[in-house]
This record gives structure tokens, C-alpha cells and sequence, in this order.
């Protein structure tokens, strides 16, 4: 199976649901993170949306450092 076959057979095309090994993803433009974005600044401050965006990051990051971890076997 090639990686885009891959990607693919994760796409539900009747249901619009998207999953990435065994998990649900959100796939989301880069627009939307734009007004999410804005919205917080003008709702909770400039110096909170940085640490909430930082810390929503960080979680990113280490979740997908977790499950790369869980597929790499090494010697």
C-alpha cells in the first residue's frame, strides 16, 4: 500500500470523517486558525491567545512525538 492510498482509506467520503491510524483528525483551513486567532485576541488578550496557541502546539507536537514513537521499532 502506497502512502497516499494510505491517507486515503482513512476518509470516510459519505460520513466526512477523517482518521489517521485508528484516531479522528480535524481538517481544517488555514483561514479558520486566521479568525480563531483573531477572535481569541479580541476576546481574551493578546498575551493569553500566545500562551493559549504555545500550549495548544506543545500538545500537538507531543502527541504526535507519542505516536511516532509507538511505530518506530528499533534495533
Amino acid at each position: 500500500m502506497t502512502i497516499n492510498q494510505d491517507i486515503y482509506s482513512g476518509i470516510t467520503d459519505h460520513e466526512g470523517r477523517i482518521f489517521l491510524d485508528n484516531e479522528r483528525i480535524i481538517l481544517t483551513s488555514s483561514n479558520v486558525f486566521g479568525i480563531l486567532r483573531k477572535d481569541l485576541m479580541e476576546n481574551i488578550s493578546e498575551e493569553r491567545m500566545k500562551g493559549f496557541l504555545i500550549r495548544y502546539g506543545w500538545n500537538l507536537g507531543k502527541n504526535d512525538a507519542k505516536n511516532v514513537l509507538k511505530k518506530t521499532y528499533l534495533p
